[in-house]
């Protein structure tokens, strides 16, 4: 929470490039090299095109306040291809969730107004697709892939500590 870099993903818990990328920002942030030096915070995004979409961002926020929010997230982006309705509750099984109290809040009306709170922020802050990546309060323009993001987190540390680099000054 003190790293100088913050970074906001707008994801969607059912979007593929959600599914490729934000995984992989995320290991980089928590374990990688960008460990201590930035903040990561998730922001469901859902969209109506992606199929499933309000029951997949339901079980996110369920599984948030099980105390689970990351662990569910990556294990559904890992296991794309397999969701369905019924995977949710079992892959809240195999994280030791209790299966009964995810799909319980799931059902919870102060839960599906967060989902849309979530969404409306973003519309609020530009988001189009997703991933949609701020860091800094800055929207990123960049490619959405893993590699490019990183290195532009570790060029925002860098400026955090001072360094300048080509570009910069000018």
């Amino acid at each position: 929470p003190d790293a100088p870099v913050k970074v906001v993903v707008f994801s969607a818990p059912r979007g593929y490039h959600c599914a490729r990328v934000v995984p992989g920002v995320h290991q980089a942030v928590t374990s990688g090299p960008l460990q201590g030096k930035v903040e990561l915070s998730y922001r469901l995004f859902p969209l109506r095109s992606n199929e499933h979409y309000k029951e997949a961002g339901l079980a996110f926020l369920a599984a948030q306040r099980l105390g689970a929010f990351w662990d569910f997230a990556l294990h559904s982006y890992a296991n794309f291809e397999a969701f369905s309705l019924d995977t949710q509750l079992v892959w809240a099984a195999q994280l030791d969730l209790e299966r009964t109290e995810l799909e319980r809040l799931m059902g919870e009306p102060d839960l599906l107004d967060q989902l849309k709170a979530s969404k409306r922020q973003g519309v609020e802050n530009g988001v189009k697709s997703t991933p949609t990546f701020f860091i800094d309060g800055h929207l990123y323009r960049g490619e959405l892939e893993v590699d490019e993001i990183v290195d532009t987190l570790e060029e925002a540390w860098e400026r955090s500590q001072g360094l300048v680099h080509v570009g910069d000054a000018q």
